[in-house]
């Protein structure tokens, strides 16, 4: 997508969720119009001395500090909200269908593997089929809980065109969504089909852009946020009344999932996709490795990057995840201290990969820090204080990382 000429108006949809399948299982969505992102992460900021809340930033705090933090991100009036619960009973049903439609195709499969068996001849295409497809058993957990998850998020994205500010505007804008989902392409694995669809007018190829990140609410401030208030709200379900709440049902048998969806699940655990990849090389101070991915997006609103460190090799990590390309997957690098690292890294740039190291970039952390710093003095003087305290802090702590 080019997008020399930017859209007039952008909002950032983050979606994540808390909870497992058998418990009630929370998802939140937020959505936030540029450029108010920056209230997200001074919020956080405030709170937790963080531009991006960590489950980690959670843990040890009282339960009055944790709501007090939910409800100054859902009282913001820059932020639109929408809490989903999704509750025991459609688990159940979605369960059941998960297992109808897994039976049905491992049946295709059943001819093949009897002949296997017998002795006979068989389509060799047809057993690396069967492999791929059974190779989900293998981490079973995963298998049902991104299952029942991409639905329910499926189900989530098909009410923006209510719940989107920038949607619901009747007037031909100029306008882009940035759509960014916690968990990787296992739970965003539908998005082209439920664009071309048409059942979404609004949701149209050039004007809505999908991302399932691996770790995004390690590196996304909304992504990062839906989550902490996801996690704050299940944590103390008894002040869950406070917050309207909407449920994710199943009125229907026609609503279930269909074997396409099952099909598409399957190839996405299966299949590793990525739509913008960036690996980490060697040493990076954890502050950077945290801010660089969102500070890069700032520059390129059509990228979001996933991020992986590599902690064996480049290769090893390509082969099992897929070497992608120089379209789509870059590399980042600090002190590489291991040979693998550098002959890593020696292949990258033999290949055309795009290789920077961070203080290449560290100018897009800077135009962070310093867009942060004039939001900030805009705040009321007491609060200003603190927060710019608590900005240079970290802006230090990523000028020594770079060194």
């Amino acid at each position: 997508m080019n997008l020399s000429k930017k859209p007039k108006l952008v909002e950032i949809e983050g979606i994540d969720e808390a909870g497992r399948v058998g418990e009630r299982i929370l998802f939140v969505r937020l959505g936030v119009p540029l450029p108010s992102e920056s209230s997200v992460l001074l919020q956080n900021l405030q709170h937790f001395d963080n531009l991006i809340v960590r489950h980690e930033d959670l843990k040890g705090k009282d339960e009055g500090t944790l709501l007090r933090y939910a409800k100054e991100v859902l009282d913001n009036p820059q932020i639109s909200f929408t809490i989903f619960v999704l509750r025991e009973a459609t688990q159940l049903k979605l369960l059941r269908q998960l297992m109808h439609l897994q039976g049905d195709a491992c049946f295709l499969h059943r001819k093949t593997l009897i002949q296997i068996i017998r002795g006979e001849q068989y389509e060799t295409t047809r057993l690396s089929e069967a492999i791929s497809d059974l190779a989900v058993f293998e981490n079973e957990p995963v298998h049902v809980e991104s299952f029942l998850k991409a639905f329910a998020i499926r189900k989530i994205v098909m009410k923006l065109e209510t719940m989107s500010p920038l949607l619901r505007d009747p007037r031909d804008l100029d306008r882009l969504l940035v759509i960014q989902v916690d968990g990787g392409f296992p739970f965003v694995f539908w998005w082209k089909n439920l664009v071309d669809s048409g059942v979404c007018p609004k949701l149209r190829r050039g004007s809505v852009l999908f991302s399932g990140i691996t770790a995004g609410d390690a590196h996304y401030p909304v992504v990062s946020t839906a989550g902490a208030v996801a996690s704050i709200l299940r944590k103390c379900p008894q002040h869950s009344y406070l917050y309207p709440t909407r449920e994710l049902e199943i009125e229907d048998d026609s609503e279930l999932p269909t074997q396409d969806f099952y099909r598409g699940h399957v190839s996405s655990l299966t299949r590793p996709t990525f739509q913008a990849r960036m690996l980490l090389i060697g040493d990076i101070g954890s502050t950077v490795a945290c801010l660089l991915p969102y500070a890069l997006h700032r520059t390129d609103r059509s990228r979001t990057w996933e991020v992986f460190p590599i902690e064996k090799s480049v290769e090893d990590f390509l082969h099992a995840y897929g070497p992608g390309g120089p379209d789509n997957t870059i590399a980042v690098y600090g002190a590489l201290k291991t040979q693998a690292d550098k002959e890593g890294l020696k292949f990258l740039r033999e290949e055309g990969y795009t290789c920077n190291h961070t203080t290449e970039l560290k100018s897009c952390l800077q135009e962070l820090f310093g867009d942060l710093s004039n939001d900030a003095d805009l705040l009321p003087s007491k609060t200003k204080s603190t927060i710019q305290g608590k900005l240079d802090k970290l802006k230090h702590a990523c000028e020594a990382e770079l060194g």
